[in-house]
């Protein structure tokens, strides 16, 4: 899968339940970018981040993803 955009509703997930999702997004289903919504929560954005590095977009109001 290129990209995953939405909300992932995570902000009162548990810190191994997160690593263990964007583990199995990573691995399990390829997701070669991510682009979480503000429904997610700050411990899976930070997660997220350390994983997908600058494959990671912000999927806030107003911004503008580029595709390729």
């Amino acid at each position: 899968m290129h990209m995953m955009f939405g909300g992932f509703h995570l902000p009162a997930a548990k810190d191994e339940d997160i690593a263990r999702i964007a583990a199995a997004l990573r691995d399990k289903y390829q997701v070669n970018r991510v682009a979480p919504g503000h429904c997610t929560g700050e411990p899976a954005f930070h997660r997220f981040t350390r994983i997908w590095k600058d494959r990671y977009a912000c999927a806030g109001v107003g911004s503008v993803i580029d595709l390729p």
